[in-house]
């Protein structure tokens, strides 16, 4: 299966990690799928962005 995922932070589109939806839960979702396809994300920071990335991909990078 692949396509694309697109994810942000609810509310307000800001970061994965202070948003209201559980993106551990979700990224261990897409892990367990068949899934081949990108996970993008779309947000707007409210911390320093290079931070958030590198958070981001220590925490849910599989590649």
């Amino acid at each position: 299966m692949s396509g694309h995922i697109q994810g942000a932070g609810a509310p307000g589109r800001h970061e994965l990690f202070i948003s209201e939806l559980n993106y551990d839960y979700v990224f261990d979702a897409i892990k367990q799928m068949d899934y081949d396809g990108y996970v993008g994300i779309e947000y707007f920071p409210i911390h320093d962005p290079i931070d958030d990335l590198v958070r981001i991909k220590e925490k849910f990078h599989t590649g």
